[in-house]
């Protein structure tokens, strides 16, 4: 029997735990934590990805559903799968990514791009919010 393997899950949330240790490492050199924004253009990265990778996911996820209809139920079932995946994957570790960063990045230096990701924080949010409250419509 295949084992179910999820360490690059357990790769990806311990990957959230250098974000901290990249500020303390930045702040005890004052001359870089000034000009830095390596931790901004981290958040911003994977902010981008989940804003994207949301509504793609949430698309799939319709689609399977038409696949469904037309008799295709491997097909949706596996479709449905990878957009679960997907979803939740990217979207969470998106948000979570895109939080600490901008927080950290505010912390270090008030540069701009700590708000940048700040408002892409909260317009990821709400692009979930809103296409959540768009497909329980009827």
């Amino acid at each position: 029997m295949a084992k179910l393997d999820l360490s690059w899950l357990f790769k990806t949330l311990l990957d959230l735990l250098k974000i901290p240790s990249a500020y303390h490492t930045l702040k005890t050199y004052p001359e870089e934590a000034q000009k830095s924004q390596a931790i901004g253009i981290r958040g911003l990265i994977w902010l981008i990805v989940a804003i994207v990778a949301g509504p793609l996911a949430i698309s799939m996820f319709k689609w399977a559903f038409g696949l469904f209809s037309t008799g295709a139920v491997l097909g949706g079932i596996f479709l449905i799968i990878i957009s679960v995946i997907i979803g939740l994957y990217t979207v969470i570790t998106g948000f979570l990514n895109g939080l600490l960063c901008s927080i950290y990045q505010l912390k270090l230096n008030k540069r701009p791009l700590g708000w940048v990701d700040l408002v892409l924080t909260i317009l990821l949010v709400l692009e979930i919010v809103f296409i959540i409250f768009l497909q329980t419509r009827p």
